[in-house]
């Protein structure tokens, strides 16, 4: 009778992405989004200031470590500093604040969330 029915991951609040000059963190509404995925594929798109994370498998191409512990964290964070610089250089530079989050929308049939850096807020 449900066949066509997926399940909707009920999660508090809105998926973030936070980036400061030392790392980049993921909230619990993000990790929620993604099932606790162990393994992500991160997209860039420069032109439009848009980052994608897709929950991916193990074995595919460019996969990166997200969520491999058994317990469900509160946050995640990638220390990876190229990454840090990358998402930093697509804020607006015209955003007074360096530390900064973004909103993101989940994308249900692409297992994924888009952050948009066209609308960064300040880390309160």
């Amino acid at each position: 009778m449900f066949d066509n029915f997926k399940v909707y991951k009920v999660t508090v609040g809105v998926p973030t992405i936070s980036i400061t000059d030392t790392g980049v963190s993921f909230n619990k509404q993000a990790i929620v989004k993604l099932g606790y995925a162990n393994y992500i594929r991160i997209l860039i798109n420069k032109d439009q200031k848009q980052v994608a994370i897709v929950a991916i498998n193990e074995n595919d191409d460019d996969a990166t470590i997200f969520c491999l512990k058994k317990d469900k964290p509160n946050s995640i964070r990638l220390n990876y500093r190229d990454l840090t610089k990358t998402l930093l250089a697509l804020k607006s530079t015209n955003s007074e604040f360096q530390s900064f989050k973004v909103e993101g929308e989940f994308l249900d049939e692409h297992n994924a969330l888009l952050f948009d850096f066209n609308h960064v807020l300040p880390i309160k």
